[in-house]
């Protein structure tokens, strides 16, 4: 067996993806009670849920899925913080663009925001991976 793959992170990826798994379940939840129960406006709906979703899925990214990259200092705790949020920002924004669209011309607002993060998942995996939860050796 080649040694790349050997060395892929298996579990890592198996978790972030349990983790987002986990996330598009709350996202959804809180979408679909806004919408459907509270009747919000789709598009607010979809901020507040990506608020809920971020939090969520930054909890458990940290206690889970990069748990062996501790943080080095209270200081490394609010820039991990600070870039894990920074990130998710801009592809909400980014995604936002694609979800009004969506549902402007009729797609179901829970399918618009499941192609939404679709379209980001390899992109936060990565920037969590090398940047966000990177490794700094211990001083």
């Amino acid at each position: 067996m080649p040694q790349r793959l050997l060395s892929f992170p298996y579990q890592r990826v198996g978790s972030f993806a349990a983790v987002g798994v986990t996330g598009m379940l709350v996202s959804y939840l809180v979408l679909f009670g806004l919408v459907d129960y509270l009747h919000t406006n789709k598009n607010l709906a979809y901020f507040v849920q990506a608020v809920a979703a971020i939090e969520w899925n930054y909890f458990l990214s940290l206690r889970w899925t990069w748990r062996d990259r501790k943080s080095s200092s209270p200081r490394d705790s609010i820039r991990r913080w600070t870039q894990f949020h920074a990130s998710r920002v801009l592809t909400v924004l980014m995604n936002f663009g694609l979800y009004a669209l969506l549902v402007s011309v009729n797609v179901h607002y829970l399918i618009a925001n499941t192609v939404c993060i679709g379209l980001t998942t390899l992109w936060n995996y990565f920037y969590s991976d090398r940047v966000v939860f990177q490794s700094y050796p211990m001083k």
